[in-house]
């Protein structure tokens, strides 16, 4: 934005001291003064490259807001991603859980004559 602030102003003067054969004879010189000079600009150029860096400025800025939603989407992402993950461990541990219940019934069903040692293994 500083860029556009800057591109829409005046150029500044330039002032300039002249002196020619200085010294000559004891003197300080045949031609002594100065030189002032403006740029001047016309037909709103000023304002035409002042656009130009605004329309700049803007599309750094919606690149900017689109970078910070592909960063906050990506996280949201990774997060449901891991609260989907977690709960495919919880469901496995409740599997494992059902199936070492199982193992410890089928256990005693033996025990007690009403399930054969292949149901076991």
């Amino acid at each position: 934005m500083g860029r556009a602030i800057q591109a829409g102003l005046w150029p500044n003067p330039t002032v300039h001291f002249v002196q020619e054969q200085i010294g000559v004879a004891n003197t300080p010189g045949e031609f002594l003064g100065g030189v002032v000079q403006q740029e001047v600009v016309t037909a709103h150029k000023r304002d035409l490259s002042r656009a130009k860096f605004v329309a700049r400025t803007q599309t750094a800025e919606w690149l900017a807001l689109a970078q910070q939603y592909r960063v906050l989407n990506d996280v949201r992402m990774h997060y449901f991603h891991t609260l989907g993950r977690e709960e495919i461990v919880h469901v496995r541990r409740e599997l494992l859980k059902n199936a070492e219940d199982q193992l410890l019934t089928v256990r005693e069903m033996y025990n007690v004559g009403r399930a054969t040692r292949a149901q076991v293994h």
